[in-house]
């Protein structure tokens, strides 16, 4: 009887397990689609006014990202009471 060889087994590899996005990070991405939105809108625009407007949107949702960003990135801080 003929003995049956094996290939080795490739080691498996594991899937890496992303965790559901927090809500906080929710909330930032739909703040970063939205100042993309206003901003594409402010380039299409063909009235000055809505341009500058959807403009000034854009980037005051892109500052309000930023900022909400180094807020969840830093260590919670809790003033002493």
């Amino acid at each position: 009887m003929k003995e049956r060889t094996h290939a080795p087994e490739k080691p498996s590899l594991a899937l890496a397990r992303i965790p559901p996005p927090t809500p906080s990070q929710q909330r930032l991405e739909k703040l970063r689609a939205d100042a993309n939105n206003y901003a594409r809108m402010s380039e299409s625009a063909t009235d000055p006014a809505n341009r500058e407007r959807f403009r000034h949107l854009a980037e005051q949702l892109a500052i309000e990202v930023l900022e909400l960003e180094q807020i969840v990135k830093s260590p919670n801080t809790h003033a002493a009471s």
